[in-house]
């Protein structure tokens, strides 16, 4: 042992005669000494029985050496009275770990990095073995036995699920879970906020380094609107998944840890519906209704299943995380664990995909009329300490040396706001094993504005009438991009709205009105002025054209026949003219009161006439 350790060996007594007998036996020390404990120090054994003797040592304020003594083991044994276990202790110099600073403290803008300096000294006589890690405050992880309930369709009656999930939450979880871990760290696969009303495709905001693609198709009846978490959200249809679901075009491929959060709402149906998956990946999909029950939702494939309670009818945020060191899976809603379920297959999830969001297969998606926002994707576990790390994790300090650790700080791409973690110091020192280092990290949000398109190209307009087109205005930075003014060099080109805020990593779409006051090219631009540390004001061209409008004429202004002959038709002429400056789209159509005994034909009923044309 290490001066100031301890540590318990044993060894065992018993009673070996294979007849009816009774052994009783006790133990003591020769000599006796103060850095040893045993227990018991007596006992009863009949035949066969055997006692295992644990030996206590502890060499607190023992100087380095080696000391010895005696167990005595003495029973009614008539041939053996005693036995002897000798007992020798070494005892060797300790090493006292010192650590400074005992805290670290930095600010940093966003994508900076800077370092400091964690110095592990050794004040003792023995050589320090260390390790460091790096620790964030999550949930406290144990374990309880996986339900089998594969055999169990997804359609079945939720009663199926009775007596076989396991509903309780392990001791020693915390029961609620600070999420500012998933809020603050940007995806690395998916994340789509659904904000694209009136369009058919929607911004995947994730990290453009690891992201699956830069948007996914909604495809189908499904839609964006309403009002998500933040903004619109994906409608569910209701409908099939061949035909209903957000396209990601991306084949499913999660080797390891990986983490799924989601907005919902609109549940409550005991119908079965699926919300994402990929039927390619081991089947690998979440469903409401069916099994899960109303209001539940469940998460199959080649995980084992994980029931998750009380999610709808809704709003809430739903967390699924895959955890492969233990391995299991948890579930939180709105921030509270829901359940922990171990997994007992191999990790890894591949498919040809596509991974699907809103729906699964060709089966019923998202149910008619329900809302999902905020779909959220990583292939990693988001509470890891990613923005901390060392040029060493291990070492060996001598005594009276001492050991320089660099700590890097990383904002990359996280919020502004504050982080949190610990360095913790793992070593073999007796007394003081683990040594924890708060470190804080503070984060100056700054927004990074970009505005597509540019030029922004508008259809041609008639002279009088307008055209309006969209002009996203994007903010790929950390912290709230404020736009304070946009102003137009041209009076034919106008905004709906002036001043706005766009959360980090998310975008705002300005509606521009072209309004031509003449026929001819018009070009201008914008100016959008806002709190960029670096672009504090920005431009896009604007370009359209004003073109003449048509001007219908129509001659006659009243039609008259005489037909004497029952039975009969009569043609008649109507001249439609254009006297403007654009070709003329017309349609026709004849009415005539309930009495008649035969219909009014036009022939033709829709047609174009040209600047300056008649047509007959």
């Amino acid at each position: 042992l290490l001066v100031n350790g301890s540590s318990t060996v044993n060894f065992t007594v018993s009673n070996a005669n294979t007849l009816p007998s009774t052994l009783n036996y006790t133990i003591s020390e020769d000599p006796p000494v103060t850095w040893l404990d045993v227990t018991p120090t007596s006992g009863t054994l009949t035949s066969g029985q055997t006692d295992m003797i644990d030996v206590n040592l502890d060499a607190t304020g023992l100087a380095a050496g080696t000391y010895n003594t005696s167990l005595i083991v003495a029973g009614n044994d008539t041939l053996n009275p005693t036995d002897t276990v000798d007992v020798t202790l070494v005892v060797n110099d300790a090493p006292i770990i010192d650590v400074t600073p005992d805290s670290f403290d930095v600010t940093l803008t966003a994508g900076d990095s800077t370092t400091d300096t964690l110095t592990i000294s050794n004040i003792g006589a023995g050589p320090l073995d260390f390790f460091i890690e790096f620790e964030p405050v999550v949930a406290v992880r144990a374990r309880i036995l996986p339900p089998d309930t594969r055999n169990i369709p997804d359609d079945a009656d939720p009663s199926a699920l009775q007596g076989i999930l396991r509903r309780n939450i392990p001791e020693g979880y915390d029961r609620e879970l600070d999420r500012t871990w998933m809020e603050s760290q940007r995806p690395d696969l998916i994340y789509h906020k659904f904000n694209e009303v009136g369009h058919n495709r929607t911004a995947n905001f994730a990290n453009p380094a690891t992201a699956v693609n830069d948007s996914s198709d909604v495809l189908g009846a499904l839609s964006m609107g309403g009002t998500g978490q933040f903004g619109a959200a994906l409608i569910g249809s209701g409908g099939p998944s061949s035909t209903d679901f957000v396209d990601t075009r991306w084949a499913t491929n999660l080797p390891g840890d990986w983490a799924i959060s989601f907005w919902i709402n609109g549940l409550g149906s005991t119908q079965l519906n699926y919300l994402w998956g990929d039927n390619t990946a081991g089947s690998f999909r979440c469903f409401t209704g069916g099994v899960a029950g109303a209001n539940n939702l469940m998460v199959r494939g080649p995980v084992d299943d994980v029931l998750i309670t009380g999610v709808g009818p809704g709003p809430s945020v739903v967390d699924v995380i895959y955890d492969s060191s233990v391995p299991e899976i948890r579930a939180f809603v709105n921030g509270v664990l829901n359940v922990v379920v171990p997994q007992s297959g191999p990790p890894g999830i591949t498919g040809s995909g596509p991974f699907k969001i809103g729906g699964y297969s060709t089966l019923s998606g998202m149910p008619a009329g329900s809302l999902m926002d905020e779909f959220k994707m990583w292939n990693r576990i988001p509470s890891r300490v990613e923005w901390l790390s060392a040029d060493t994790l291990s070492g060996t300090v001598p005594p009276g040396g001492s050991m320089e650790v660099i700590i890097t700080f990383n904002s990359g791409t996280l919020l502004g706001g504050d982080y949190n973690a610990l360095v913790v110091v793992n070593s073999n020192d007796p007394v003081t094993p683990r040594v924890e280092v708060p470190a804080h990290m503070f984060v100056i949000g700054e927004p990074d504005i970009r505005v597509e398109p540019d030029p922004l190209q508008f259809n041609p307009t008639f002279v009088g009438n307008t055209d309006v087109q969209a002009l996203a205005v994007f903010n790929d930075g950390n912290g709230v991009l404020s736009v304070t003014d946009i102003t137009s060099n041209n009076p034919v080109f106008s905004v709906n709205m002036t001043a706005f805020d766009v959360q980090p990593f998310d975008s705002v779409h300005v509606m521009v009105t072209f309004a031509p006051t003449a026929v001819g090219l018009e070009t201008g631009s914008l100016t959008i002025t806002s709190n960029d540390p670096d672009e504090p004001t920005v431009s896009t061209n604007l370009i359209g054209e004003g073109i003449a409008p048509p001007v219908i004429d129509v001659f006659p202004d009243s039609l008259i026949a005489n037909i004497p002959v029952v039975g009969d038709s009569l043609d008649t002429t109507l001249v439609i003219s254009n006297l403007g400056g654009s070709d003329l789209t017309y349609t026709a159509s004849a009415s005539q009161e309930p009495v008649a005994l035969r219909l009014l034909k036009l022939k033709p009923g829709v047609g174009v006439v040209t600047r300056s044309s008649t047509v007959e």
